[in-house]
């Protein structure tokens, strides 16, 4: 799913961009959530149904992947508009150290 999520925003972000050049980054990254969402929703609606998960869990589930789809939206239209590399490997670095920050003070 997560790969599925990165392969959707690169591929809908490059056409957005190609196509309306006047587009920012905000705009960019707002279609993507909602593009990010509305698959996030199919996706939990059917795992609802065919699975013993409570609906609490699917939401939550939800909420968490858009977010995530949200960090790789923001990621690809950074890229995509500013062709700064160097920029964002630096960003990408600081989110997974961050991560690792949190996950090691959740784990506690």
């Amino acid at each position: 799913m997560v790969s599925s999520a990165i392969a959707i925003s690169i591929c809908s972000i490059k056409e957005l961009v190609k196509n309306n050049p006047i587009f920012n980054i905000l705009k960019l990254l707002a279609i993507s959530i909602v593009i990010g969402l509305i698959s996030e929703l199919a996706f939990q609606v059917i795992r609802y149904f065919t699975s013993s998960l409570d609906i609490k869990t699917c939401i939550r589930s939800a909420i968490v992947m858009t977010l995530f789809y949200g960090l790789i939206a923001f990621l690809t239209a950074f890229q995509f508009k500013t062709r700064k590399t160097s920029i964002l490997w630096i960003m990408i670095t600081s989110l997974i150290i961050i991560a690792n920050i949190a996950i090691k003070h959740f784990k506690r």
